[in-house]
C-alpha cells in the first residue's frame, strides 16, 4: 500500500504502507518535470532492504539506504531504459562528488556521528549504491544478484552489518572481497587518476599511463582497481 500525507516531503518506509508526500499525486504532464517514480521505487525497496532486514546500528546505514537507492537505479534502467539508467547513476555519482569536494569526506561505513541523521548524507545514499555498481562489475551479473538474495534471506527478520553481507559473498561464490571492502566502504575518499599517453610510431600503439594522485594523509587508500 502507499499513502500520502501532507506532513511529508520524501518518503519512508513503514512496512507495507510507504508513506509518500503528497507531491506525488500530479497529472501525467507534471510528472515529466517532477517525477516521482525514483522516490517510490526506493522506498518500494525498503521493503526488503531495511524492513526484512535492518541495520543493525547506525554506522550501517548504508545497508538501508545504498541499497535501496542501488535498487531505485535498477528500476529506472529496467523501466526508462539504459541510457536513462546509465544518466541516472551519473547523477548520483556527482551528488557525491559535489559532497566530497566541498564538504568533506568519511567512510562509509562510519560510527563518528553526532547524530544518527549526521549519516543520511550523499555518502550513504548515491556513493554507496556506486559501490554496489562497481561489486558488481567485478563479481558478475550473476553471482552479485544471487548473493544479493542469500544475504537477504539468510538474515531475514534480523539486524545485520557490513560484515554479514562480506560473508554472503564469501558463501555465494567462495571469493574473499575483503579488499573491495576495506578500500571503498571502510576507508574514506575515493581515487584521483592522472592520465598520460605516448604513441610509438615504429610499432604504431599507443602506450598508456595511469597514476593515481590522490591525497592519502587524510586516510584515502591507494586503490586496486580492476582494469579492462
Amino acid at each position: 500500500a502507499q499513502v500520502t500525507s501532507p506532513r511529508m516531503g520524501g518518503g519512508a518506509e513503514n512496512t507495507t504502507a510507504t508513506v509518500l508526500g503528497q507531491g506525488v499525486i500530479h497529472d501525467k504532464r507534471a510528472e515529466q518535470d517532477f517525477s516521482w517514480q525514483r522516490i517510490i521505487a526506493h522506498e518500494v525497496a525498503h521493503q526488503w532492504w531495511g524492513d526484512l532486514i535492518t541495520l543493525r546500528t547506525w554506522s550501517q546505514t548504508w545497508l538501508n539506504e545504498s541499497f535501496g537507492t542501488y535498487s531505485d537505479y535498477l528500476y529506472t534502467r529496467h523501466d526508462k531504459g539504459e541510457d536513462e539508467g546509465a544518466y541516472e547513476l551519473l547523477r548520483k555519482k556527482n551528488r557525491y562528488l559535489q559532497e566530497a569536494h566541498t564538504r568533506y569526506i568519511r567512510p562509509v561505513v562510519f560510527n563518528r556521528y553526532n547524530r544518527p541523521q549526521d549519516n543520511f548524507d550523499s555518502h550513504t545514499y548515491p556513493k554507496g549504491a556506486a559501490v554496489l555498481h562497481m561489486l558488481r562489475f567485478v563479481m558478475g551479473d550473476k553471482p552479485f544478484f544471487r548473493t544479493l538474495k542469500h544475504f537477504l534471506h539468510k538474515h531475514e527478520f534480523q539486524a545485520v552489518d557490513t560484515h554479514d553481507f562480506m560473508t554472503a559473498i564469501k558463501d555465494v561464490t567462495g571469493q574473499n572481497l575483503d579488499w573491495f571492502f576495506e578500500q571503498f566502504i571502510f576507508k574514506p575518499g575515493h581515487p584521483f587518476f592522472k592520465i598520460s599517453y605516448t604513441w610509438d610510431e615504429q610499432s604504431k600503439k599507443i602506450k598508456l599511463k595511469v597514476v593515481q594522485t590522490q591525497d592519502t594523509s587524510q586516510g584515502i587508500p591507494i586503490y586496486t582497481i580492476p582494469v579492462i
